[in-house]
């Protein structure tokens, strides 16, 4: 049986029509190509990130800065008309998982 499998590009297309379709108050983003596709491709359809709250997920808890997904994003998310970097949220990148992930568990418990 052949099943269809998206192409990473009609992916974003459908993960970026589907935020704003629901148009949900938290968005939870991923690193990598994948992420900053996503983000450029909701720039085209001028999304706008005001009154939203973004997380960033990182599996790796000690890598330089520059290597951060949260570097990468907000490099992008900050040239989005009405973003407020007060609502994008990330792991701290610290060796202790425990306190890696806290300040973010207590945005997401508000």
């Amino acid at each position: 049986m052949y099943t269809h499998l998206m192409t990473s590009k009609e992916a974003v297309i459908k993960t970026a029509d589907q935020i704003i379709e629901k148009n949900p108050k938290r968005i939870c983003l991923t690193g990598g190509k994948f992420g900053l596709k996503l983000l450029y491709e909701m720039s085209l359809i001028h999304f706008s990130p005001s009154n939203k709250s973004f997380f960033v997920t990182d599996e790796r808890l000690d890598c330089p800065k520059e290597e951060q997904n949260f570097e990468s994003l907000h490099h992008v998310l900050k040239d989005f008309k009405n973003f407020d970097s007060k609502n994008f949220f990330r792991f701290i990148q610290v060796k202790d998982p425990n306190l890696s992930y806290k300040g973010m568990i207590n945005e997401l418990d508000q």
